[in-house]
């Protein structure tokens, strides 16, 4: 079992099935007129990331307000994306969302505006006392903008409470801090995106994994973010690679493939941290723990036949055998414990759980085992010693899951509630003022 997936959303995961419970905004009117919009952020300009927000959170209708000269933009999944000259074609909209796309926006605050029962505005920095607005929404658009983007009375809106955001990510395991930042250099989206890259680190950890891997992982994941690379090619890399050193443990190259192994968990680490950072998620990222599973078994099998022709025969392919069969037991626990509904992993249960995966049975444990032991030249009693170390894992995780079973579903953070269809709306009239009613 290893880490890295990333499954849908961004940082804190959006949901595609949010989507349905969001009030009805099937349109947003992006304003990339400032040279801030088109600053690189994660790969891509800036103005482009909002959009890949927007089209996960269902709004489907994408207008960007560019410069003449600016380039063209690709439409984002599931949603289409036009520069107008005018947005009197817009009236028709029922809402509209309005972004000021020069400000990094976290996809838990737009997602959190859209489903505000009353209107309200999003600042421009998380800063004390910040003011400006960032995002908003308003009943339909009966008139162009000219200067600015949005209404002169929606200063006067109230703020959006960023504290009521549920900041768990159940997929890292840790509360993820939000991020709001208007960017105007080059300099700073440089460091914006190294925000988002450290912010994508998993907690709850292994040892390996908390103080070897990450400055690997990390600057690896920035220099891919400035290429084409995506995650899925990552992890296509990643298995290949995997495949290789399963390869060199069946020739007996033992040594060689324990110390290769940590090029996959980097690999296998940057997939994830630069699909959340890219904003680039498929059905692949959320299969990758099936991938795991069968090279990680392939390496513990052909570990098995090479320390069985050393001479050690039915001795190595017990403990060979017992080491599968425990890593089986663990995929089918963390299932089991999924379909059951908990919203934290087996692994946040408790203190002493979170202590207890540093050093738990799993794939960075065992090469590292096998490394320390492969290089003092004792293969057969490392085997055995890192099957028996599963097994111990096993029994854990058994009986954690049995003591829990009853109180899964409520373990987590509580679901978002669905809010009131009633709404408070800003209207710009057609003389350039503006009201407020109900909808």
């Amino acid at each position: 079992m290893s880490g890295g997936t990333a499954t849908l959303g961004e940082q804190a995961g959006v949901a595609e099935a949010a989507a349905a419970t969001l009030p009805t905004v099937s349109a947003a009117v992006l304003d990339a007129r400032g040279a801030g919009a088109w600053l690189r952020v994660g790969g891509g300009p800036l103005v482009l990331r909002l959009a890949r927000i927007l089209a996960r959170l269902g709004v489907r209708r994408l207008a960007v307000l560019a410069p003449a000269d600016a380039r063209e933009l690709p439409a984002p999944s599931g949603a289409t994306m036009e520069r107008p000259a005018s947005l009197r074609a817009w009236t028709a909209e029922r809402r509209v969302l309005l972004v000021d796309a020069s400000v990094l926006i976290d996809p838990r605050a737009l997602e959190a505006l859209l489903r505000a029962p009353d209107l309200r505005r999003l600042p421009r920095s998380l800063e004390t006392g910040a003011g400006g607005i960032s995002a908003a929404v308003v009943a339909a658009v009966d008139a162009e903008w000219q200067a600015g983007l949005f209404p002169g009375a929606s200063d006067a809106l109230p703020l959006l409470d960023l504290q009521a955001i549920d900041t768990h990510h159940r997929e890292q395991r840790t509360q993820v801090p939000l991020h709001l930042r208007e960017l105007s250099t080059p300099a700073e989206a440089r460091h914006a995106t190294w925000e988002l890259i450290l912010a994508t680190q998993k907690k709850v950890q292994d040892l390996p994994s908390e103080y070897i891997d990450p400055p690997f992982e990390n600057a690896l994941t920035y220099a891919l973010c400035a290429t084409p690379v995506t995650p899925n090619q990552v992890t296509y890399a990643c298995f290949l690679v995997a495949v290789g050193i399963g390869c060199l443990f069946l020739r007996g190259e033992l040594l060689l493939g324990a110390a290769l192994t940590y090029l996959v968990e980097w690999l296998d680490g940057v997939d994830g941290k630069l699909a959340r950072v890219k904003l680039q998620f498929s059905k692949i990222g959320e299969y990758e723990s099936i991938f795991d599973y069968f090279y990680e078994n392939f390496w513990w099998f052909s570990i098995t036949w090479s320390v069985a022709g050393l001479g050690h025969g039915l001795g190595a392919w017990r403990a060979g055998g017992l080491l599968m069969a425990c890593d089986l037991v663990e995929n089918i626990l963390v299932t089991l414990w999924s379909l059951r509904g908990a919203r934290i992993s087996l692994d946040e249960l408790a203190p002493i759980d979170a202590r207890f995966r540093r050093i738990g049975g799993r794939r960075n444990i065992y090469c590292a085992l096998f490394l320390v032991g492969f290089l003092l030249g004792f293969p057969y009693e490392t085997l055995w010693v890192v099957a028996g170390w599963a097994a111990v894992t096993a029994g854990y995780h058994t009986t954690r899951l049995a003591l829990n079973w009853r109180r899964a579903p409520t373990l987590g953070n509580p679901k978002a509630q669905i809010p009131n269809p009633k709404t408070t709306a800003l209207r710009l009239t057609n003389d350039g003022t503006t009201d407020v009613k109900n909808t």
